[in-house]
């Protein structure tokens, strides 16, 4: 409903190995969310009784100007696209750190059962053989920096592998104060 689905894998990259079949939610990398604000959410939520939801994606926001020249303008100069990337304030937010190699294990390893689960013995090609290159095309957030992406919001989450940086690392560590 609020189109905070997982965003793992380039559907791109996984067209080069086989054609999509359908559209699954895993391969949305590159789609962006819609709006939907924190006010829509709560009276969604409230309606429906609901007392619990999660997110899956990036933080709300984040979407303007260029994640990797860290600048976009406004009336009051110059902001970094992430400086709109927030959580709904009046709800509980809870975000589960792991230790990162550990998390990075797990996440390949659930891409990879959740294509087993999806291709059967047709899942092969896309993970027999492949190097960090090739992971870094398929499941560009994910294996690159991919706390800082979740918590900046979509041009972050969205930005070249490799282009993350201290400034990024910062951003992400007062994020996680609000």
């Amino acid at each position: 409903r609020f189109d905070d689905r997982p965003r793992w894998v380039s559907a791109a990259e996984h067209n080069r190995t086989q054609p999509t079949d359908g559209w699954r939610w895993y391969y949305r990398y590159l789609v962006r969310r819609g709006e939907r604000s924190c006010e829509y959410r709560d009276e969604y939520m409230l309606r429906r009784h609901f007392t619990f939801y999660s997110n899956e994606f990036a933080a709300h926001g984040g979407l303007e100007g260029d994640a990797i020249s860290n600048v976009t303008s406004s009336s009051s100069g110059p902001q970094p696209p992430w400086s709109s990337a927030h959580v709904c304030p009046h709800f509980l937010n809870v975000i589960m750190l792991r230790e990162p190699l550990a998390r990075l294990r797990s996440h390949v390893r659930w891409i990879i059962k959740v294509y087993r689960t999806e291709y059967g013995k047709s899942y092969e090609p896309f993970f027999r053989g492949r190097d960090a290159d090739y992971w870094r095309r398929f499941a560009p957030a994910a294996v690159d920096n991919y706390y800082i992406r979740l918590l900046l919001g979509e041009a972050v989450f969205y930005a070249p592998t490799g282009s993350i940086n201290t400034t990024h690392l910062e951003a992400a560590r007062l994020m996680l104060l609000q």
